[in-house]
């Protein structure tokens, strides 16, 4: 083309002779791929107009398929999905011009969804071992939202989410699933909920134990300061749990200066209405800082609202 023109007739009849050959590779190609045939055979060496590096190209993305395939046989989901993710990068646009591309991608995608399906079962896994594991330590941080056992089944939830998009929800997998998952939800939350109820149990409201003349002041100040923060949350009531002031007097050095500090503190818990059962016992820290005319400061902090570690029963909220 370069010499005699893309109207050369030579030319037009090499253009010609080469589309045929493609045409007659790609549905060789296909005629294997029906056959289930997979391995380097299937990659028709005819090439494209595309330069010399197309083909090595096509053979470098089917041998970071092979070592994709190959970390299937493994139980190291993160491997499988970094070799998909490098394969994935092969995936370029002017490659759809190689009679190779829909064979490749079409093995790409069957070991993506091998691989979901590896993720998705070791996610339930990793879920119900953390969910035992707070079983056995009576420890209800595990079964809140934020918790493993809740992350583990979100991350199922969102690969079986990619497999759907590949297969269709009515795939007889997507479906076993999407089962698979509901029901390891519905055993985990019945674990958490039993050790959840056991704990409130045994759970009381803080004593009252500080009795300083500003105590009411005080308590005063903290329900301004948290209708302030918090407007929405209903206030059952102030514990102030600390018998005294704790107070800190010294130098900090930073950055080749000093700077002198002088101030006391007393924490306080606020407790508000979760619901119909359950109270929140929050903090709130009361600073009085001496250098400026004993002025107060109060930061208040609200637990989590699915954070379940300070609940207590409404009926011991008194």
């Amino acid at each position: 083309a370069a010499v005699k023109g893309e109207g050369d007739a030579d030319f037009q009849k090499m253009t010609a002779y080469i589309a045929e050959l493609r045409k007659q590779a790609d549905s060789v190609a296909s005629q294997l791929s029906a056959l289930g045939v997979s391995g380097p055979s299937m990659v028709p060496r005819s090439t494209t107009p595309l330069g010399g590096g197309t083909e090595g190209y096509v053979k470098q993305w089917w041998e970071l398929l092979d070592k994709l395939e190959a970390s299937l046989s493994g139980t190291d989901a993160g491997a499988m999905a970094r070799w998909y993710d490098t394969a994935e990068t092969h995936r370029k646009g002017w490659m759809t011009q190689h009679s190779a591309y829909a064979t490749i991608l079409a093995r790409q995608e069957t070991l993506h969804g091998k691989i979901t399906l590896k993720q998705i079962d070791a996610a339930i896994a990793e879920a119900q071992k953390m969910a035992d594991k707070g079983k056995k330590e009576k420890n209800a941080q595990f079964f809140g939202p934020n918790g493993g056992p809740a992350q583990q089944l979100g991350f199922a939830k969102k690969h079986l989410a990619a497999f759907v998009a590949v297969k269709g929800a009515a795939d007889p997998e997507a479906v076993r699933l999407a089962k698979v998952i509901d029901d390891a939800d519905r055993r985990i939350t019945t674990i958490g909920n039993a050790v959840i109820a056991e704990l409130l149990a045994t759970r009381r409201v803080p004593a009252e134990t500080y009795a300083g003349g500003d105590k009411a002041s005080l308590r005063s100040q903290v329900i301004a300061q948290w209708k302030s923060k918090y407007p929405q949350d209903q206030i059952l009531g102030i514990r102030f749990h600390n018998p005294t002031w704790t107070r800190v007097n010294k130098w900090e050095y930073a950055n080749s200066a000093a700077t002198k500090r002088d101030f006391s503190w007393l924490s306080v818990k606020i407790i508000t209405r979760k619901n119909d059962q359950v109270a929140t016992v929050n903090a709130a820290v009361i600073r009085k800082e001496h250098l400026s005319g004993n002025r107060i400061y109060i930061d208040p902090q609200r637990n989590d609202v699915g954070d379940v570690s300070d609940d207590v029963l409404m009926k011991y909220v008194k």
